[in-house]
């Protein structure tokens, strides 16, 4: 079970990385892993100094929980971003 979720976490981590530089868009992660805490922040519209902004998706998991599918879900999306470039 860990594992599926340490390969979808290394393919967001990837993918992340080709989209913000490729683009405007800013997306930021978070790993926490004594807690095991990954979240997802994806502003498609880039981040403003002055703090505004609109976040397209925010997500926050927590890896000990059933969290396959959520993953999945956000590397989809970031797949679909990609795509739309």
């Amino acid at each position: 079970m860990m594992n599926k979720k340490i390969a979808l976490v290394t393919a967001i981590t990837e993918l992340t990385l080709e989209i913000t530089n490729i683009s405007d868009i800013d997306i930021f992660l978070d790993f926490a892993s004594h807690v095991k805490y990954f979240s997802i922040k994806i502003v498609l519209n880039g981040w403003n100094h002055n703090g505004e902004y609109e976040t397209d998706l925010y997500k926050a998991l927590y890896l000990d929980w059933d969290c396959e599918d959520e993953l999945q879900k956000i590397l989809d999306y970031l797949k679909l971003i990609k795509e739309e470039l």
